[in-house]
Formats: C-alpha cells, structure tokens, sequence
C-alpha cells in the first residue's frame, strides 16, 4: 500500500498520474514506481489502454474515492474505442484492464494497432500547458491529445505538436515522465493556429471534437446492428444503398475518397484497399475491429457529427411504414383491415430506358394475406392513406376465386372488363385468373356479353396468346426496322423494350437474324502504351520517393507498396510487357528486406539521437525489430555498430 496518491486532474491521463505520483514521491528508478503500484519488478503500462488497475486500486492508501470503473472512463481511451464496439467486447476489455495479466488480452480484444498510425510520442498542446500552469500550477498530459489521429486541440484551433516522450519506446512507458519534465529538456513550440480555408484542417478540427466529445461519454457502445442501421439510414439519403440493403460500394468508395482525397486518408493510417471496409464498420461485434478514425470519417461524409450520430434511431428504417398492413381483398370480410406482418421488399427500375447500373431505384414491397390475397406497391409510403393503396395484384387467393367462379356461373352477363370494373382489380390479372379456372369468356359474344362458344383449355390459350404476342412483336420490330433502316440497335431497344427483349427471350433465332449491325466508332479511345509507361514510370519513382522520405517508422519500398500508393497498383504489379519502362523503373526501386532492415536501423539510431539517449546495439536492433534472420547477417551488424558509435556523445543510457 502507498501512502498517498495525487488528486486527478480533469482528462487527465492514467500515465501521468502515475508520473506526478512518481515525481512527488521521489522515486529514483522505474522499478521501484512499478512495484508499488502494480506489484510487479518489470511490468510494461500501456498508454492508452493501462493493465492490472485493480491491483492498483488496492494499493491506494484508505478513505479514496477512486473505483476500476472511474479510472478507465475519466483516465483511459477506451470510452475513445469503445463508443463502436458491442457491450460484450466492452465488458471482456473492462475485465482485462483490471484483471492482473490483461494487457496482452485487451490489446488482442480491441484489435487496434493494425488499422490506423500508431502514436510514437506523447503529444501536448502549447496553450493548454499555459492554461494548466495558470490553474492547477503543473501542466499534465492530457487524454484527448494522446489519440493517434488528433492532430489539433479542440479548445483552442491549434495544432498540437509531439514531446521527446515515446510512448511506443517500453522504457519510456515505464520511465513514467511528467509533462514538465519532457517541457523542461526541449523549448516549447510556438502556437500554430489553424488555416480554416484548409479543408484539410476543418477535417481534423472535425475529428479532434468528436474525438473528445466519445471520451467525455460513459457507458457508450454499439448494441447489435445498431451501428449498421443508422450507416444504412444515411446511406438511403444520400442513394448509395437500396431498401433491400444493398449498399453500392463501388460508388461509395469512389465519392468517399474524392470527397477527403487520397493524400489525406494515407496520412491517417485509413485503408481503402477493398470497399468491404464499410460492411466491416457496420458489425461491432466482427474481428478484428476497426479504428474510431474510420468510423469518424465516414460519419462525417454523410453529413453528421458524432453526437448526432449517436442520436439516431437505431432500428431499419421501413419504406412501408411497420407491420400490421392491410389486407385489400375487396372480396374478403377483412377488407382494410391490419392483418399482414411480412413484407418482402426489393428495388427495381421504375423506367425500361434507363437500366444503367448506378441508376436510382424504388421499392417495391409484396404483401401476402393467409386468405391468399397478394399485391404489390411502389414506395417509400409518404402519408397514412399509402398504406391503403395497391399498384398491382399478383394473387387473388382462394376467397377472390370463389367468389369469381359465383359470378360468373350465376350472372354471367359481365364481359372480363366491366367485372374488373365491379370488383376494382386489374383487368389483365382478373384475366389470368379467369384462364386457369377455365371461366374466361370467348372473344365471340353477344351484346349481353352471354358466353357464345365453348371454353378453350388452359394450356391452349396460353399457346395462342403465345403465337399472338409473336405476332404482334415481329410486326413491330418489322415495322421499325422498315422505317428506319439505318437505325442502331441501341436505339431500337430504347424504343422498343418490351419487344425487344421478349423476342430474345422467347424467338432469339429470328430476331438474331433482324439485328441491325453494332456501328463501329472510328474515334473509339485507344490506349497510347508507350505515352501510359512513360507516365507510370514516372509516377514510381516518385512513389519510391513519398515512401523513402516518409516521417516515422520506414515502409519497405515494394511493388506492392508503390502500386497503393499510385492508386494503380492492378497496372503497377501485373508486369505487363507493354510497360518495359514500367518494369525497369520498380527493379530499380524496388527495396530488399535486408536493406529495408537497414533503414529501419537507421531510424532507430536517429531516434536516439532526438531523445539524447545514448544505446547498445542490442537496443537497436530491437527497436528497429530485426528479426532473428537478419540479425547474424555482416551488413546489419555493421549498420547497428555504427550507429552505437555514433551516439557515444551522449550520456543518458537507456537502462
């Protein structure tokens, strides 16, 4: 048990608690700090997301007024995480903070690191440590600058800059070094405030908000599919989704990225390489779990803010309206009433001239009634008085047929069209009906409209309605073609649709023959190779370049990497002989592992030297994380040997 434990600031980090704790109880080294507050000689504390809190809870001296519960939300990022995952892997990460042995297996439940660029250094906000010291008298590390996509501070429209403090290094994690501290061996930076004509800047000013209003919330979470019905909810307004849940991902990709730019997104570790990313923020529960950054971005381009978002019903948003509906069998004694608890809904095309794939689409919702009764609808419903309405009818049921076959045998004076009439149904589907019930009448027919002739069989009419629409298509098509003989095909299933397609579909043969030839376009686009490889070399090698040069920890150069980066990696990695500047350009600047282990030596030793940190290289290797492969190897042992003589200048050791 310690004796005391100061009080916590407000968005104060659990880190630099610890640090002011360690600071004012004048502990020399890093062991002895970690063994009184987490029981453990060597213990490595997460940043972000801290271990073994109920250890360190019991270790607070009697009459304090702090729980596991308080500590990870006012102290932790996991409200930060937690706003997009499901309240079952929420309580796993709660447990696993305070559960002695749960860093490793918070880490792997929150599945973090893999999808957005990692923090290296402790960051802070210049006007904030002068507000800090004019009201608590120290400056303190602050939770919502510690998110590796907050590049401005929220409170003040200023960027935040980067401390001498790793917060990926292990022996600064556990070194436990206060702001102060970090502020008193560097100058501190100048404010810089935000340009605001900078679309790029009101993008992170968006950000760094959200970001801090997700961590003042307590308790937020994504129940099941709750995140996917408001992401399709929005979808829906801006046409990218259909009512059958359809999302077109192509489309949503394509305006997604022009509408934050490429540049923008690579500088936040958001990975667009596939377009299933936005199936996979739409699941809480699926793994791994994707960055809050992508979640935050997407949100924003469909036009909300976070609380907003937040705030939304999360239930499927229905084009009908909710069950009950009405059942709209004129001839059943449940006329209008609600009795219908299914809808089958999809999208079609409302106009044959315009079957493009993009094009926008309605639903069409089918209502079947137990009396067998079913028609269809186009929505979305926009009053009260749509639910009573019908646009077709594609059953009539066993009631309606009844009741048909009444009529017809008692007071068989009614032609088909004044019986539709009687009974408001479609004259085409009481047709269809009247056929396979044998009651349709004869064309021949007296004024009364009595029965003259004999019923034909089903299978009969079918063939001759059959022989009749053949008829009647083959004249048309005929009719045109005579017309017009210079017309294109494209034209005449424009004006023709409905033929068109029957006859491919019941006559293909004759029609294959009555096809108006394709026109061939003598100014169609041709591909200038030699132009397209000259260009593509060009752009790998400065793709190389971006990559070399890139700050933090270096990416290998590879064809791969190269053809993300272009944004045309399917003409970048298929070696196609038509591309031999192409080619020679990537064997080039393509980068080996050996000498990509090699740069990343170099960083490390450059990192150092920022730090003012003098290493072994043992220390090196590690912090540039050669693998065992590599390291026997001369050239890398050369590389990290230099590099320790270089820093033999400083003085400050790493142990």
């Amino acid at each position: 048990m310690i004796g005391f434990f100061p009080e916590p600031y407000p968005d104060e980090l659990c880190y630099s608690m610890f640090a002011r704790y360690r600071r004012r109880a004048g502990y020399r080294g890093r062991i002895s700090t970690v063994r009184d507050l987490f029981g453990l000689r060597e213990f490595k504390v997460a940043i972000d997301l801290p271990s073994r809190l109920n250890h360190f809870i019991a270790s607070l001296p009697p009459g304090h007024s702090y729980t596991t519960d308080r500590v990870i939300d006012e102290h932790t990022m996991l409200p930060f995480y937690g706003a997009f995952l499901s309240p079952e892997r929420m309580a796993l990460i709660r447990t696993e903070m305070g559960h002695p042995s749960g860093r490793e297996r918070t880490r792997r439940c929150a599945s973090l690191p893999r999808y957005a660029v990692r923090l290296e250094y402790l960051q802070y906000c210049p006007m904030c440590v002068e507000e800090d010291r004019e009201r608590w008298g120290e400056a303190y590390w602050h939770r919502i600058h510690q998110a590796s996509v907050v590049k401005v501070c929220p409170s003040h429209d200023v960027a935040i800059g980067p401390s001498s403090v790793n917060a990926a290094y292990r022996f600064d994690r556990e070194g436990f070094i206060t702001l102060e501290e970090s502020l008193a061996a560097a100058q501190a930076p100048t404010p810089q405030r935000l340009d605001h004509g900078d679309r790029q800047n009101e993008f992170h000013l968006a950000i760094a908000r959200d970001a801090r209003w997700l961590l003042d919330q307590r308790g937020l979470c994504a129940p099941s599919n709750s995140l996917r019905w408001r992401y399709l909810n929005l979808l829906y307004d801006r046409g990218l989704a259909t009512f059958a849940d359809k999302i077109r991902l192509r489309v949503l990709r394509s305006e997604f990225e022009s509408h934050y730019g490429r540049d923008f997104l690579q500088s936040l570790g958001c990975d667009l390489g596939h377009e299933h990313i936005f199936n996979d923020l739409m699941s809480a529960e699926g793994r791994p779990a994707r960055h809050p950054v992508e979640h935050l971005l997407f949100i924003h381009f469909l036009g909300c803010s976070a609380r907003e978002f937040f705030l939304l019903p999360a239930e499927k948003r229905q084009p009908f309206g909710a069950p009950p509906w009405p059942c709209l069998n004129s001839a059943s004694e449940h006329y209008r009433e609600l009795r219908i608890e299914k809808c089958a809904i999809r999208d079609v095309h409302l106009s044959t001239e315009d079957l493009r794939r993009n094009s926008p689409r309605r639903p069409v919702g089918e209502f079947a009634c137990d009396c067998g009764f079913v028609y269809r609808r186009i929505g979305p419903d926009t009053s009260e008085e749509d639910r009573y309405k019908k646009n077709w009818t594609a059953e009539l049921g066993a009631v309606w047929e009844s009741k048909l076959q009444d009529l017809r045998r008692n007071g068989g004076v009614f032609t088909t069209e004044s019986l539709a009439r009687r009974l408001n149904v479609n004259t085409h589907t009481l047709r269809r009906h009247e056929q396979r019930l044998g009651l349709c009448p004869s064309q021949e027919s007296d004024d009364s409209g009595t029965i003259a002739s004999p019923q034909l069989p089903h299978r009969e009419l079918a063939r001759l309605k059959q022989e009749e629409k053949r008829k009647i298509y083959r004249e048309q098509w005929l009719s045109a073609l005579e017309e017009n003989p210079q017309i294109d095909l494209p034209t005449l299933k424009t004006k023709l649709s409905r033929a068109y397609y029957w006859l491919r579909r019941n006559d293909h043969s004759w029609l294959s023959v009555r096809t108006p030839p394709r026109p061939r376009n003598p100014n169609k686009f041709k591909a200038d190779w030699e132009a397209r490889d000259i260009e593509l070399s060009e752009a790998v090698r400065k793709s190389a370049a971006r990559l070399m040069n890139a700050p933090g920890r270096p990416v290998q150069v590879s064809a791969r990497a190269i053809g993300i980066n272009t944004g045309r990696p399917c003409l970048v990695l298929i070696k196609d002989p038509r591309l031999p500047l192409t080619n020679q350009a990537l064997m080039e600047v393509a980068e080996s592992h050996e000498a990509w282990a090699i740069r990343r030596i170099q960083w490390a030793v450059d990192c150092y030297r920022r730090e003012g940190v003098r290493a072994t290289r043992t220390d090196v290797l590690t912090r540039a994380r050669v693998s065992a492969q590599f390291k026997t190897r001369q050239s890398i042992l050369a590389a990290a040997e230099e590099g320790v003589r270089s820093l033999h200048p400083f003085l400050r050791k790493t142990d």
